[in-house]
């Protein structure tokens, strides 16, 4: 067992409850339920029961579910920063990475938190999956200070009617749709 997962249920409650609160102040609506799952140096939270706006209820009625779950993933990213903070006020250690999936039908939200090891030993060994992390080389972070770009890729389709060539590039006639 972790030295987190030693923290019992107090980290585990208070990780939980603090989600919900940050959720019911940022959209305005939360979740019925949260259920926090701590690992060595991960943390996953179901927010179960997610309550939708009326206007996402009406999209999704719609069929128009996708654009729902887009602009919460867009939101999500905004705010990382709150949902990081709160992990790690919670737990006492960094978080390296953040990801969230939202899922509607039934609604719900996974926050899943990665966790900066907890030891900085030359080899620590994970007792409860029997993996060895590797040394690191001295003076060098594993990690970057700053969050991670998100990379995301070109949108698909043809370029739009008002692209122009670069100078010196021969002119061709742009096909206009519609």
């Amino acid at each position: 067992m972790s030295e987190l997962e030693s923290g019992g249920p107090g980290v585990r409650e208070a990780i939980a409850a603090e989600l919900l609160h940050i959720h019911d102040e940022t959209y305005a609506k939360g979740a019925r339920s949260a259920q926090t799952l701590i690992g060595d140096d991960t943390i996953v939270v179901l927010l179960d029961e997610l309550e939708l706006q009326r206007n996402e209820e009406f999209l999704i009625s719609a069929g128009e579910g996708r654009a729902v779950l887009e602009l919460r993933q867009r939101y999500q990213q905004a705010i990382e920063t709150t949902f990081r903070s709160a992990v790690e006020r919670a737990t006492g250690r960094r978080v390296i990475s953040f990801a969230s999936i939202t899922k509607v039908n039934p609604n719900y939200v996974v926050e899943i938190f990665r966790l900066s090891p907890a030891a900085d030993d030359a080899t620590a060994t994970d007792a409860d999956t029997s993996r060895t992390r590797r040394s690191r080389r001295p003076g060098r972070r594993p990690w970057p200070r700053s969050p991670a770009t998100t990379i995301r890729p070109a949108a698909p389709g043809p370029r739009p009617a008002t692209a122009r060539p670069g100078p010196g590039a021969p002119r061709r006639a742009v096909p206009r749709v519609g």
